[in-house]
Parts: structure tokens; C-alpha cells; sequence
């Protein structure tokens, strides 16, 4: 798949989940090993080289926090050696002390496929200290590499609404990172990002904080998520009560693409019933998320203003786009409701995955070809015809 950027830097959300990634302009995980912090500058323009020798420009941003300027933290941490020292009056304490070395901090968990990255607005943790940022990056392209992502994360979620283990992790994260702003910048706000599966790791790990430590969960400050699932479901799973799930909701802002097979999962209700507040953007295309080229799923799609405002449907200004999400969402449904009556107990994300490589996909999940004709076809046609609608629509 070809990535298709952000055009400007105008939404400081929307930077840093595109930075999680790899090969992305500004990306952090080149910096992932540093000692010391990096700055990041966002109010500059960045033309990107990608592998293949295409260039991307993106234009610096405006109105942004702190100018634009961001820190981001080192992950590493201090290697220490335990040994076991008589006590004065008899018996043995433990003691530990550094033995020159580092070693990988808790931001990252590679048997997992965790990747997250603490940003801050001052070079240190201090009393000046007023934003910080986790951003959590979401599936990288699947691979065998990658299958903690795809199969330990995307499909146990889409299949069980379980909290899964990134969502675990993120969820110590935070609580190690409140406890470092109360002690170190009591000024400050930590704020969370992410796209994709980063999203959904995101709502279940800053709603278990609400539900562990509602205290705790005062130092947050807006978790703004692009391209993800409705959690609702799972967080109820883990748990949480409807009043839980609407006040942990209230800081959390989704910025979704109704022609975004990810972006839709989940969201056959109402979008006001989901977790969090909803908006659907106003896509820059009318595409699928399979295409080669500027696919729905990704950051291109999005068109940010210069106050850093995505443009999203509401009842009087492109209806279509919250009517073609609502669609899309009860196709999902119906699609992977016939796969499962045919296969047995599968994910969402393994259809959509299958369905991204067409009836052949479908076949190599073990459907005897004429069924996986039949089912690839019809969502083929449906998929096609919501989106072709709402262009229709758009163009009145």
C-alpha cells in the first residue's frame, strides 16, 4: 500500500500518530534508541523521501501548541544489578546500583508489539511543563514479523471485545507516567493519540485508568483517535459500568472515515452511543480501504484547516458521509456474520484482511471457492455502492 500523508501539520493529534510510524515524515521510531530527547519541529515544512524515491511534501503547521515544538523522551533506562548485603544485626537486604549500561524502558514491548512514544513541551519534566503526549502506534503492515499486531491484538479484539495485552501495557504506561508529571511537573496535562489498532489500545488502557483510578485519571488530558473501532463492548467486558464508560468517554475525541472498513467496526448503533464523541470526517477521496493509492485508512484522507480542525459530516453540512459510515458498518456485520456461519469462529480484522487480497483471500481462509465467489462479490458490489452514493450525494 502506498502511504498517503498528512498535507499540513495543522492538527498536533494528528502529527504525532502519523509519527509512531515508520517511514513517515518526522517518524519517531528512528530516534527510538536515543539517549537524550529529540526535538521535533511541526511548524516547519518537510518534504519526505520514501524508499521508492517518491517525494511527499507536507506544509508546517499553524496555530499550534508551543509553536509546534515538542520533545520527544528517550525510552531507556538505567541497567541495574541486584545483589544480596549482610545487615548489621544479622540477616541480608537487597541492594541494587547501575552497572553503566541501558537498557529498553516500558514504552516498548517487542514479543508484544507494543510501540509507544512520550512527548512533552519542554526539554525535561519540569513545573513549566503544561502538555505531554502519549502517542501509541497502531498495526504496522502485516507480516510474520508483525503477527503479534494482527493476530494477538486486531483479531482478539474484533473476535472476543477482550482487553488485549497492548492495551495492558499502555494502561502501565499511563499510570507510570501520571505518577512521573505529579512528582516531577504537577502543572501538566498527559494527553493520548493514536491510529488504528492504536486506537483501540488507547480507549481500553485510559478507560481502565477511570475505572482503577478516577484520581489518576484527572491528570489526562484529551485522547483524540483517528481511523478506529467502537470499544464500547469490550470495555463492558472489562468490567466497566454504562456510567464508567460515558464519564471515561467524555475526554475522548474519534475522528473517523465512513469508507473505512477499520474506521466503521463496531458502529452499527448510533454514533452518539458509541464510546467517546464521534466525528466522521469529510474524506479528500472517495475510496476504499484497499486502495494502492491514498487508501481510507490513512492520514491523507483527512482535511485539516488551518486551525487545525479536521472537516467532519454533521446532520446539515454532508449527511451522506454519516450515513455512508452507518452503512458501511452493517456491511462488516453482514459480511463477517455469513464468513463466520461458514468457517466457524474467525475475527472481523482476519475477514478484512482476507477480503483485501479479493475472493483469493477469502479462499485461503478455507471457503470452497463458489462460496467465497458469492461472498466477495456481494460485499465487493455493496462496498462500491455506498461509497458511489455518498459521491453522488456530495456532488448535488
Amino acid at each position: 500500500m502506498t502511504m498517503s500523508n498528512l498535507s499540513n501539520f495543522n492538527n498536533m493529534y494528528a502529527n504525532l500518530a502519523e509519527s509512531a510510524y515508520n517511514k513517515r515524515p518526522l517518524n519517531f521510531p528512528q530516534y527510538q534508541k536515543n539517549s537524550i530527547w529529540k526535538k521535533i519541529d511541526y511548524s516547519q515544512d518537510t518534504l519526505y523521501k520514501t524508499n521508492s524515491g517518491d517525494a511527499s511534501f507536507t506544509k508546517g503547521g499553524t496555530n499550534l501548541p508551543n509553536d509546534g515544538i515538542v520533545y520527544l523522551q528517550p525510552d531507556l533506562v538505567d541497567k541495574t544489578m541486584s545483589i544480596q548485603v549482610p545487615k548489621a544485626n544479622g540477616g541480608y537486604e537487597t541492594q541494587t546500583y547501575p552497572t553503566g549500561g541501558k537498557e529498553q524502558g516500558m514504552l516498548t514491548d517487542t514479543k508484544a508489539g507494543f510501540n509507544s512514544y512520550f512527548v512533552t513541551d519542554t526539554p525535561s519534566l519540569n513545573k513549566d511543563t503544561k502538555q505531554t503526549y502519549l502517542t501509541i502506534r497502531g498495526s504496522d503492515k502485516a507480516s510474520i514479523a508483525t503477527l503479534n499486531d494482527w493476530i494477538g491484538n486486531d483479531a482478539n479484539f474484533a473476535l472476543t471485545n477482550s482487553y488485549i495485552p497492548q492495551a495492558k501495557l499502555a494502561n502501565q504506561v499511563l499510570v507510570s507516567k501520571i505518577k512521573a508529571l505529579n512528582e516531577q511537573a504537577p502543572n501538566a496535562k498527559l494527553n493520548v493519540t493514536g491510529h488504528s489498532l492504536g486506537t483501540m489500545v488507547a480507549a481500553q488502557a485510559v478507560a481502565k485508568l477511570y475505572h482503577d483510578d478516577p484520581k489518576a485519571f484527572e491528570t489526562i488530558g484529551e485522547v483524540v483517535l483517528f481511523d478506529g473501532a467502537d470499544v464500547t463492548q469490550s470495555l463492558k467486558n472489562m468490567g466497566m459500568t454504562d456510567k464508567e464508560i460515558k464519564a471515561a468517554g467524555k475526554k475522548v475525541t474519534y475522528y473517523v472515515n465512513p469508507f473505512d472498513l477499520v474506521s466503521m467496526l463496531n458502529r452499527t448503533t448510533p454514533y452518539e452511543e458509541q464510546f467517546g464523541t464521534v466525528h466522521v470526517i469529510v474524506p479528500l477521496n472517495f475510496n476504499t480501504t484497499f486502495e494502492t493509492k491514498n487508501s481510507s485508512h490513512d492520514f491523507g484522507e483527512f482535511q485539516i484547516n488551518a486551525q487545525g480542525l479536521p472537516m467532519v459530516a454533521t446532520k446539515d453540512f454532508h449527511p451522506e458521509m454519516l450515513e455512508a459510515g452507518t452503512n458501511l458498518a452493517k456491511l462488516i456485520q453482514n459480511t463477517f456474520i455469513k464468513a463466520e456461519g461458514m468457517l466457524g469462529v474467525i475475527s472481523a480484522e482476519t475477514i478484512i484482511a482476507a477480503l483485501s487480497k479479493g475472493i483469493t483471500g477469502l479462499i485461503e481462509l478455507g471457503l470452497p471457492t463458489d462460496q467465497a465467489k458469492a461472498i466477495y462479490n456481494q460485499f465487493d458490489e455493496d462496498y462500491k455502492k455506498i461509497i458511489k452514493k455518498a459521491k453522488k450525494a456530495a456532488e448535488k
